[in-house]
């Protein structure tokens, strides 16, 4: 296939420098007439004639102004032409790209759909083998199949994650409480923080029990007193 871009002689500029060279006249000619009206000074007995030279340049500037705007309009409506063309002529390359990525993201998403169910079938039988499916998902893993995610990498997350849940459920289940606790690492899945919010639950409980505790026997105490009285 011939590369477009090995030939220089594809799009041809043509540039004229004429336009340049009027207006390097004109400048020529602008800085003598504007050096001129800069020569005098400005008094009582001339300013009049001063706003006169003043509005005569200004009328000059907006007449260059809008010749300025009318060769502009003419040079770049070719250009206008050649942009259109130009975006007619690459067209196939804008049209092909969206077909053939269509084509690429249809076989990768096959490829990585047939990954992810690999990838769930490995851990519902390490789930259904280690009894963890009262306690996380697929999801809970948290793993991202993407094209370079091998069968291997997958699987070792798995690995390692199940093998964290096991090994937090073990030490769970050898706590006081250990039922109360699964059920906050349900939760949470956070053995640490289910841990601890148990044991915060149970020490906040028995506080209260004291506190009621001792509030019953000032009252009783209380109505001892006044009895006796």
């Amino acid at each position: 296939m011939e590369n477009l871009n090995e030939s220089r002689e594809l799009i041809v500029i043509n540039q004229l420098p004429i336009i340049e060279e009027q207006l390097a006249q004109a400048k020529l000619m602008i800085d003598e007439r504007t050096s001129a009206a800069l020569e005098g000074t400005c008094t009582e007995e001339n300013y009049k004639a001063v706003k006169s030279l003043r509005a005569a340049l200004n009328k000059e500037k907006k007449e260059l102004d809008a010749r300025y705007k009318a060769v502009m309009e003419e040079v770049t409506a070719p250009l206008k032409i050649v942009q259109n063309k130009y975006k007619e002529c690459v067209s196939g390359y804008v049209e092909a790209d969206s077909i053939l990525k269509n084509r690429i993201n249809m076989v990768e998403n096959e490829i990585k759909s047939r990954k992810e169910k690999e990838a769930r079938e490995y851990f519902d039988e390490i789930a259904a083998s280690e009894n963890l499916g009262d306690y996380i998902s697929f999801e809970d893993v948290g793993i991202k199949v993407t094209m370079a995610a091998s069968r291997k990498s997958l699987r070792t997350a798995i690995d390692e994650y199940t093998a964290r849940v096991i090994c937090d459920l073990a030490m769970i289940k050898s706590q006081d409480n250990a039922d109360e606790i699964l059920v906050e690492y349900k939760r949470t899945l956070n053995a640490s923080e289910a841990i601890l919010t148990v044991q915060n639950r149970r020490r906040a409980i028995a506080e209260e029990r004291r506190r009621r505790e001792e509030e019953r026997e000032r009252i009783e105490q209380e109505q001892l007193r006044r009895y006796e009285m």
